[in-house]
């Protein structure tokens, strides 16, 4: 049996005589299914085990860390050309990770000293991230969705959509970065899982959450509900704003 490497995963490989794996036409419907072999994967799969030490078939890919056709990452196979579609996380979006090994397929770990699964995306391709996200580069042909409200920006134009605008939030949000945002009257008017944070006279969109790895957590945001504002100069009206919903906020 012949063994190589996916990264830190072992991968189990092997091939009939003619170099096949058996038949094409079964591959799709073997992609993420359990293997125990070098040949238990049809032909132009993969053998490949995960962080935990299960193992399961997966696509050749030729370009490693670029997406795969099917949104899945391509991830190197250490010791030769190109890598596998890899399927073998289960970390969902939002949730911790120390590598990209961990997350759900179709997610990349992504952070700072903190790291969270988000959803992985071709850059520039923001159709890929839905009407209420867009896709943003962090390296050399990486890339994540990021909700458009909430986004960092440096101009209006940094937001890619008109109703739009870059602008730096202050108490008793402060001293936030430069964030995309529109004005509300409801939540409705924010879109995606974006809330509409309002005073007696204005409202303005913020970045909804669950947990804080649906946050910018590298520049210092956390998700947080009312009770982060406890103990401010402006408590009761950080707690009005807020309510009982949760915000990325970077108090």
């Amino acid at each position: 049996m012949s063994r190589r490497w996916l990264a830190i995963l072992l991968l189990i490989g092997g091939c009939d005589d003619d170099g096949s794996f058996g038949s094409p036409d079964a591959a799709l419907d073997q992609i993420g299914q359990v293997c125990g072999g070098a040949l238990s994967c049809p032909r132009g799969l993969t053998c490949v085990g995960n962080e935990d030490g299960a193992f399961f078939c997966m696509a050749h890919c030729p370009t490693a860390g670029a997406l795969c056709d099917d949104g899945t990452l391509c991830l190197d196979l250490v010791g030769e050309a190109g890598g596998a579609c890899y399927v073998g996380g289960q970390t969902g979006e939002g949730a911790a990770c120390n590598s990209t090994l961990s997350c759900a397929p179709r997610l990349r770990c992504v952070g700072g000293d903190e790291r969270f699964c988000q959803r992985a995306c071709a850059p520039g391709d923001d159709a890929a991230c839905g009407a209420d996200a867009r896709c943003v580069a962090f390296g050399e042909g990486l890339a994540r969705c990021q909700d458009r409200v909430g986004a960092q920006c440096s101009a209006d134009a940094d937001c890619g959509d008109a109703t739009l605008r870059c602008q730096l939030f202050s108490a008793p949000f402060g001293p936030f970065a430069s964030t995309c945002t529109r004005d509300c009257a409801a939540d409705a008017d924010c879109g995606g899982d974006a809330v509409c944070l309002r005073t007696a006279d204005a409202g303005i969109c913020g970045d909804g959450c669950t947990r804080d790895g649906h946050c910018r957590t590298e520049e210092g945001f956390r998700c947080v509900n009312e009770d982060a504002c406890a103990g401010r100069e402006d408590e009761a009206t950080c707690r009005s704003l807020i309510g009982a919903r949760r915000v990325c906020a970077r108090f």
